[in-house]
């Protein structure tokens, strides 16, 4: 092929007459014509005399000039009676045309033709078809062009499938063309038949869609309401059914806690959230309802009468809009205990849906009331010792942010400082926290829990105060003793209280191993009176203490204060006497 896409050559049609008999004849020709490169082309022409005819005209001669402007002197200038050919190096594109009844098993003509400019070697056409009583027939146009039409009959046996034609010209270039053929299924009236006009979702129900086929072919569409026939064309038949959705199979799910335990008297709050699988209705309404086997009886819901132990104590926490369905009851009764609740999160009301077969106890959230307060839990930082500064912490938890419990501390002289803290779903700790100068009296604090429905507890922790020290020194008042003769020492010891006390004890004393032994301790005076005292070894170790952390293991648990330290009595108890 050559490399041009198109070229356009111009033609003259010229009378070989003289001037003088120009204006008595007349030429007709197209003034465009378009030739396929490698083809042939016929120019159609055709002339008539106004006046003059020839005698003879069979003996008229006509001659192309091919450039209209260099004419001779017995001619002229045609200018109105030229054509202008341009030559293509592409096939012109055929068309393709189905006629008939489109339905599977009836018959229906296909047509491939195109159109071309050389009748004498006109193009060849074929079909991805079965030739049946094909036909091929040729015409002239009146353009000047000619057209050749192939046609055959098609019985058609699928519902869908694509024509082809193909083109091939005498230079060798050729097109294809293609159509698709969308056939309808030619079937008998659709009947319908059903065991019930009730239905319910999730329980079986047989509905019968009966159709006669002229193919077998793939199932079509049969829905609950409408039993419909695709073809190309559609053949229905319908019925009308009552359905109830299913509440299990709703198209917005929810979670709610499987229960959730309050106070009576304080209020609650159950969480709940919720998507939607589909867009959320903007109008979108939250009820609550009592789940029991018959009948929805309305906890909570807009314009709507709840039942009676829930009047006027429940509302929503906001906002519905960002999915959040948690619903609160303000002063709980022993009456709620055990009721099981759930929320509806649809636009359609709740008696359009069922719960026939299936549990909804898993899908609820039980209500626990309690009147029995739990203790309070009471916490130390650290070991408090006489003089300095100590941090206890009470702590109680709750449901009830908008009136928390109470919480009051006995035992010490201190600040309460209140926090309260969410620690799960809509369930809070309220924590006291108290920082004291611990002083040696301070044996115990208690911490007491009040709840708006009356209900209150006490829990008490031991304090072990420790009093700081310095270290612990004897002096013997004479370098030699006789055994078995008592013998006066001092036992001096700096506390905190910034004082010292002198005591008297054995300066030796014997006891049998494995056995228990109470060595006599007195105070001789007491300047201020004494509650606590301390045994030490002559290394400074102690071997009692009223916090038994400070005692060294090899007497740790064995020691203890004999009598009453307030009666100048300091003697001290060892059992399971053991080599030192």
């Amino acid at each position: 092929m050559s490399g041009f896409r198109h070229s356009l050559l111009s033609f003259g049609i010229l009378g070989y007459i003289f001037f003088q008999g120009l204006w008595a004849w007349h030429v007709k020709i197209p003034r465009n014509i378009k030739g396929l490169s490698g083809s042939c082309l016929v120019i159609p022409c055709t002339f008539d005399y106004y006046e003059y005819p020839p005698l003879r005209p069979d003996r008229v001669k006509l001659y192309p000039w091919v450039d209209p402007e260099n004419v001779g002197e017995t001619t002229f200038r045609f200018y109105d009676t030229t054509v202008t050919i341009e030559v293509v190096d592409w096939a012109a594109t055929q068309y393709i045309m189905i006629s008939g009844s489109m339905k599977v098993g009836q018959s229906v003509t296909v047509q491939c033709y195109v159109y071309h400019t050389c009748s004498t070697y006109p193009p060849t056409l074929s079909l991805n078809i079965p030739l049946q009583s094909h036909s091929l027939a040729h015409v002239s146009m009146t353009d000047g062009t000619s057209r050749t039409t192939l046609t055959t009959t098609l019985n058609i046996d699928r519902d869908h499938q694509t024509v082809e034609c193909s083109v091939r010209h005498v230079s060798g270039q050729t097109a294809r063309a293609t159509k698709p053929l969308t056939a309808e299924c030619s079937f008998l009236p659709l009947t319908i038949s059903q065991t019930s006009d009730t239905f319910l979702e999730g329980q079986s129900r047989t509905v019968t869609c009966t159709a006669s086929y002229t193919i077998i072919q793939r199932p079509r569409t049969i829905s609950e309401m409408l039993c419909t026939i695709y073809r190309g064309q559609m053949q229905e038949k319908s019925i009308t059914l009552r359905v109830k959705r299913n509440m299990l199979s709703l198209g917005w799910p929810f979670t709610t806690p499987n229960s959730i335990t309050g106070m009576k008297g304080s209020c609650i709050v159950i969480p709940c959230t919720f998507t939607y699988s589909i867009s959320q209705p903007a109008d979108l309404k939250v009820a609550w309802y009592l789940y029991q086997s018959n009948g929805y009886p309305s906890v909570y819901e807009e314009r709507r009468t709840v039942i009676s132990k829930y009047q006027g104590i429940t509302s929503l926490i906001p906002s519905v809009r960002e999915g959040n369905c948690s619903l609160k009851i303000e002063r709980l009764d022993m009456s709620h205990n055990q009721d099981r609740l759930y929320p509806w999160v649809d636009k359609n009301p709740i008696t359009s849906y069922h719960s026939l077969g299936h549990s909804f106890n898993d899908k609820t959230c039980q209500l626990i009331v309690s009147d029995q307060a739990q203790e309070p839990q009471l916490s130390i930082i650290g070991i408090p010792r006489v003089g300095e500064e100590s941090t206890i912490t009470c702590s109680v938890r709750h449901t009830c942010a908008s009136a928390p419990p109470e919480l009051i501390l006995n035992g010490i002289p201190a600040t309460n400082v209140i926090g309260d803290t969410l620690v799960s779903d809509w369930i809070w700790e309220r924590t006291a926290e108290h920082t004291w100068a611990v002083k040696e009296e301070d044996q115990s604090v208690r911490c007491t829990v009040r709840y708006r429905g009356g209900q209150g507890a006490t829990s008490e922790l031991k304090l072990n105060v420790e009093c700081p020290y310095d270290q612990i020194t004897m002096t013997e008042r004479l370098i030699e003793a006789t055994e078995g003769v008592a013998k006066s020492v001092i036992c001096s010891v700096s506390y905190k209280s910034l004082y010292v006390q002198a005591v008297k004890v054995p300066f030796r004393f014997n006891a049998l191993t494995r056995s228990c032994v109470v060595i006599p301790c007195s105070l001789p005076y007491q300047e201020v009176p004494i509650t606590r005292g301390i045994w030490s070894k002559k290394t400074g170790d102690t071997i009692y203490h009223n916090a038994q952390s400070k005692v060294i293991d090899h007497f740790k648990g064995r020691t203890k204060m004999k009598k009453d330290l307030s009666h100048g009595d300091c003697s001290l108890e060892i059992d399971d006497i053991r080599p030192f």
